[in-house]
């Protein structure tokens, strides 16, 4: 819309000024005396000299007048040529890949919205609205007076809310929530009818509905289960429950991760003998389970070594060991028989 204004502005003030220009029209020539050589020598000189005068500006106000034409046509040109330039600038808009852009007439009428990636085309006097679709980020960090929204991005203050204490409910917890959201399924018309700005259906729509399930998730669990495993199922649940609130104006978290969980100084307390306590289970758990891996590595140890010992008995037969002593006496080894044994090769015939 700025630049149709603009468009408009030079416009006119090009075809004021070209008019002013080329509507200078050329002097009248003057009257010129006589110059009658009979009127005697001075009479004669003066009268030349006077409508040399006369010629001169004559002649001078005649080219200032085509210079003043000339002049207003290369204002109506160059002016024109510049008023469309901008007319066709007003006329495109370009968008890029996760950005949706509703155009809009003079008094806030919704013509279409576009979130074809590329440029589009509309009618000089629109406006194109951009909105970002994809990958909004959500930061609840900061300080409780600071709440910022950027084209859907939100930045604000830390979550406070309560968790269970054992049987019991209401310990206090303060803990960071990030997240992603985008909006590529909405009704941009819709929307924009309803809330006009992006960052308005931010703060109104999308921050109300992430706080209050924020607000909500964390008293399913208790202390111990917030600040440990839990808090990954718990930011997973405020995405669903962010989901199932926002679905019908098209939003999605598609991220949500609880982080920097912090209680109470009597509660840190408290948990930090519980968590000590359960390092040291967790250690003796892990103890326990090595040595149990120990005493099943030694009984399969002792497994292997019996088959083998029953393997290498079951295979020393009479026979064989006939065979090997034969074999042994063959290479010259000498056998010492004991006075009343017998021997190993009975010669006798």
């Amino acid at each position: 819309m700025i630049w149709f204004i603009i468009a408009v502005l030079l416009g006119l003030a090009t075809v004021a000024l070209a008019w002013m220009a080329l509507s200078r029209k050329n002097p009248a020539e003057p009257e010129y005396e006589s110059e009658d050589e009979d009127s005697g020598y001075r009479g004669y000189n003066n009268a030349r000299s006077r409508n040399g005068e006369l010629r001169k500006e004559y002649g001078k106000a005649l080219t200032e007048a085509k210079d003043s034409r000339r002049f207003g046509w290369m204002v109506l040109v160059g002016g024109g040529l510049v008023t469309l330039l901008l007319l066709s600038f007003s006329s495109v808009y370009t968008q890029s890949v996760g950005q949706g852009v509703i155009v809009t007439r003079i008094g806030g009428a919704v013509i279409k919205a576009d979130n074809t990636p590329g440029l589009g085309l509309k009618a000089p006097w629109d406006t194109a609205h951009k909105w970002d679709l994809f990958t909004r980020d959500i930061a609840l960090a900061g300080t409780p007076d600071k709440a910022e929204f950027d084209d859907g991005e939100i930045t604000a203050a830390q979550i406070a809310t309560s968790v269970k204490s054992g049987e019991d409910s209401g310990a206090q917890v303060w803990y960071d929530l990030d997240a992603t959201y985008n909006i590529d399924n909405a009704d941009l018309k819709a929307l924009y009818s309803e809330y006009r700005d992006q960052d308005r259906f931010t703060r109104q729509v999308v921050y109300p509905a992430v706080q209050k399930a924020a607000r909500s998730v964390p008293s399913e669990y208790t202390t111990t289960e917030f600040r440990g495993a839990g808090s990954v199922e718990a930011g997973d649940k405020i995405a669903d429950a962010v989901n199932a609130a926002l679905k019908s104006h098209g939003v999605e978290i598609t991220v949500a991760t609880v982080k920097d969980v912090n209680f109470t100084k009597e509660v840190e307390a408290s948990l930090s003998v519980v968590e000590e306590k359960q390092q040291q289970e967790e250690a003796a758990k892990a103890d326990a389970a090595a040595k149990q891996v120990q005493n099943l590595q030694l009984i399969e140890n002792a497994k292997a070594e019996a088959e083998a010992n029953k393997t290498l008995s079951d295979s020393l037969t009479p026979e064989l060991l006939r065979l090997r002593q034969i074999e042994a006496y063959k290479k010259g080894t000498v056998f010492v028989v004991p006075e009343g044994s017998t021997p190993m090769v009975n010669t006798a015939r």
